[in-house]
């Protein structure tokens, strides 16, 4: 089972080689091992080269083609416990870039054994630390956290929206009241180095400007969301208060490790094409050398073969997993019976469309036939759809602000900001556009000649933006 799995760049200027005393270092001092401290790395130019002491086994390998140099380490450890534990570390020289990528696999020799869920082995952050890591699209890879500055919301943009060209996935930490975030961004970033970008957002004002240009994608409001290069998926998570925030960066960590060991490995940077690499360049050295016992081509061509042999079992495994995960992705389609589709709406606050249409479905049923089959459908779907009630909280929070509503002083104006409302200044008045759509957009007198004034606004809004349950 794969336990943890990423491919991350590096620094340009570092070679196969220093990759590879990167991770026979961290091998030598793992208090696990039996392997002498002062061992020294086997000198190799080309080929793979391996050996063993006790229940441990090293195999070491560098090779090339015309376009590309590749290196690697497999080491693998077997436990008393049964469970055979294999990191492969391999990295990829080309066109001006070291790309590494690392897996690490536990497997059982007894039935019985329950893999266990491992921390993440050092080896990530150290090839960070030791050697520099390499800008991921517009994003350096790194142990910290990247802080976005007021006008960097394209950046961010590109990043929720899958087009920044990075291969991390993205982990967005928004902003709530007073610039309050819900995890440490600088313990998230620590955790999760080498598996994911940790991104900040600076103000709750930046939420609001980035929202058009992310199609109103982004987490805000606080909320944490995990993104995934080349996608439009997302999962947001919710910082409650029955729950800490190790707990919740817990999660966040765990739900990455399943989506990066379910993401195939690179083609050209796999343990299975440096052994691919490394038996052409063998052939290569005997047919270069003139060589005609056949039986030391006959072993040249059966490296080949054997190598490409295992390279065609990886596919076929990887095309039985896809089988399976489409099979999963229809029935989950199958069982939604394809309800509703979506429209050109969308959502002012997560789960905005689906939630208004459930709270427009709750408040018909007080006109429906008591035990009718309309009825019957209706319940049957409120049942089994969670309603979150955001826009009636929503409404409720202008009706409380608005309640006494006398002027606007920056405290109003920053709560009302931070619902969603922007203003511009219209002479006696304030001009308050809902999300920058100016299809919901309201005018505030500047000082309210009425005591009623406030609670009518807040009356408008509600009927104009929300359908507010009783």
């Amino acid at each position: 089972m794969i336990m943890y799995s990423s491919e991350f760049p590096l620094l340009p200027e570092k070679s196969i080689n220093d990759v590879l005393a990167c991770a026979w270092d961290w091998i030598i001092k793992s208090p696990h091992t039996e392997i002498a401290k002062d061992k020294k790395i086997p000198s190799i130019e080309h080929g793979i080269h391996s050996f063993n002491v006790n229940n441990e086994s090293v195999m070491i390998g560098i090779g090339s083609t015309k376009n590309l140099g590749i290196g690697g380490i497999k080491y693998s450890r077997v436990e008393d416990t049964g469970l055979i534990w294999t990191t492969t570390i391999v990295s990829r020289v080309a066109n001006g870039e070291n790309f590494v990528s690392i897996q690490v696999l536990c497997e059982s020799l007894k039935p019985t054994v329950i893999l266990p869920s491992p921390s993440k082995p050092r080896i990530f952050r150290k090839l960070i630390l030791d050697l520099g890591g390499g800008m991921d699209g517009q994003i350096p890879v790194t142990d910290r956290p990247y802080w976005l500055d007021d006008g960097e919301e394209n950046i961010a943009a590109a990043l929720i929206n899958g087009v920044a060209k990075n291969k991390l996935p993205i982990i967005y930490v928004s902003c709530a009241r007073d610039n309050y975030h819900a995890l440490n961004p600088k313990s998230l970033a620590s955790t999760t180095s080498g598996l994911a970008h940790v991104i900040v957002e600076p103000t709750r004002r930046f939420s609001l400007a980035l929202r058009r240009l992310a199609n109103s994608n982004n987490a805000y409001r606080g909320a944490v969301g995990v993104y995934w290069p080349e996608s439009n998926s997302r999962t947001l998570y919710y910082r409650r208060r029955d729950v800490d925030g190790e707990c919740l960066q817990r999660q966040i960590l765990d739900d990455i490790k399943i989506g990066l060991a379910n993401r195939r490995q690179a083609a050209d940077c796999n343990w299975l094409h440096l052994q691919e690499v490394v038996s052409r360049n063998k052939l290569d050295k005997v047919k270069e050398s003139g060589e005609t016992d056949i039986d030391v081509l006959l072993t040249a061509y059966d490296g080949e073969i054997n190598a490409k042999n295992d390279v065609i079992a990886s596919c076929e495994a990887e095309i039985l997993r896809l089988n399976l995960e489409v099979r999963r992705l229809n029935s989950q389609t199958q069982n939604s019976n394809g309800l509703l589709k979506s429209g050109n709406e969308q959502d002012y606050y997560d789960n905005e469309v689906r939630d208004t249409i459930l709270s427009c479905l709750s408040s018909c049923r007080s006109s429906l036939l008591d035990g009718s089959r309309v009825m019957h459908i209706i319940n049957d779907v409120l049942r089994t759809n969670e309603y979150n009630y955001v826009g009636n909280h929503i409404a409720s929070r202008v009706k409380n602000l608005l309640r006494s509503y006398k002027n606007m002083d920056g405290k109003l104006k920053s709560a009302l900001e931070e619902l969603g409302f922007s203003f511009t200044d219209e002479g006696k008045h304030y001009k308050m556009l809902y999300n920058n759509d100016g299809r919901y957009t309201f005018s505030l007198s500047k000082t309210a000649s009425d005591h009623r004034s406030g609670m009518n606004m807040s009356s408008d809004i509600a009927k104009k933006l929300f359908h507010v349950s009783n």
